[in-house]
């Protein structure tokens, strides 16, 4: 499993701090270990790494290019996020009950979701609403995309 490149989660943190954005304090390993148990899968150690400095975003808050990351209690599957008919494609990608909502542009204009497993040493696979997938295979390939070019690389 990949471990949170140090650099980039403070990376991360500062430039949310920077543009005010409004963080929700780290989340607990009880918290993690207790959404593991009942979503039954395991979150990368990158992602916990994460989680652990900064349980994403004040609900409803977005930095300047609108994106969110949303809070622990937030991080849904697919089917409890979107139950609508008009997002049935997306619902219906392979496995979708292991894709788990973690973060929107624009206030659900998109929403990005991340494949979860009981097994963290499996292959991750993130998609964006489409469904299209994405080129990242860990939390913090998607948190780079999110620097380098986030209107290109994740919309």
């Amino acid at each position: 499993m990949q471990t949170q490149n140090p650099d980039t989660l403070s990376r991360l943190l500062s430039h949310w701090r920077s543009a005010g954005v409004k963080l929700r304090p780290p989340a607990s390993l009880q918290e993690i270990e207790a959404f593991e148990r009942r979503a039954g899968v395991r979150l990368p150690n990158d992602m916990r790494d994460y989680l652990l400095l900064a349980d994403g975003m004040e609900e409803f808050d977005m930095d300047a290019d609108l994106f969110s990351f949303w809070q622990l209690s937030r991080i849904v599957p697919i089917s409890v996020l979107l139950p609508e008919p008009h997002y049935e494609a997306y619902r219906n990608v392979p496995d979708a009950h292991h894709c788990f909502c973690f973060a929107d542009w624009s206030i659900n204009a998109d929403v990005y979701s991340i494949h979860l497993l009981s097994d963290a040493s499996k292959p991750i696979r993130f998609s964006g609403l489409g469904p299209r997938y994405l080129p990242f295979t860990s939390f913090t390939e998607f948190v780079e995309a999110y620097f380098k070019d986030a209107n290109g690389s994740l919309i």
